[in-house]
């Protein structure tokens, strides 16, 4: 897995924080596409791409759910991850942790 992953010049990027010698679970920090080229997909590409990459590594994803002053709102972010095959984490109780979500890696189809 990368650490960083970069699409269209630049315009679209995500971040990861992932120690591969020490752990089995990989941090999302980031994704991120400029305002003036949001929904042409760049985003969905990006993770796409990490979460291949994941599967393949059987690397766990971890990611906080934390809207940026533009783009998607935070039940719109937790929904399009969850396409991707994200959910959220619960606590020690049981409960959900809506603003916490993890995807385990997927066998290869």
């Amino acid at each position: 897995m990368k650490m960083a992953y970069v699409h269209h010049e630049g315009k679209a990027y995500a971040y990861l924080r992932y120690e591969p010698d020490v752990q089995s679970v990989a941090i999302l920090a980031e994704v991120h596409v400029l305002g003036g080229y949001q929904g042409r997909g760049w985003g969905s590409e990006l993770l796409r791409q990490i979460t291949a990459d994941a599967d393949a590594s059987g690397v766990v994803l971890m990611l906080s759910v934390e809207p940026g002053p533009e783009g998607l709102t935070r039940n719109e972010l937790t929904a399009w991850y969850s396409r991707y095959g994200w959910e959220p984490v619960r606590n020690e109780a049981r409960e959900v942790e809506p603003d916490i979500l993890c995807r385990l890696p997927h066998a290869a189809m």
